[in-house]
């Protein structure tokens, strides 16, 4: 829902532009929207390892307990 009220309040600007500014609204937008297409996944995989490592401190938690309570 969201991207589409983006979008119409985009169109809304764009139309009272003029064609230079437009051209160079355009070129904002587009560049912008290329960037997150290179940020967003490389987001996604710190994300993940991060969640990974987060697995894997627990994981070695859980081992130490053990071993203290098998002493």
């Amino acid at each position: 829902m969201d991207i589409v009220r983006h979008d119409c309040g985009r169109e809304k600007v764009r139309r009272q532009l003029g064609v230079p500014q437009r051209r160079c609204f355009d070129a904002d937008y587009n560049g912008e929207q290329n960037s997150l297409k290179e940020r967003i996944p490389q987001a996604v995989e710190r994300v993940e390892k991060l969640q990974a490592s987060i697995a894997n401190v627990s994981t070695n938690e859980i081992r130490r307990s053990a071993l203290i309570i098998l002493r």
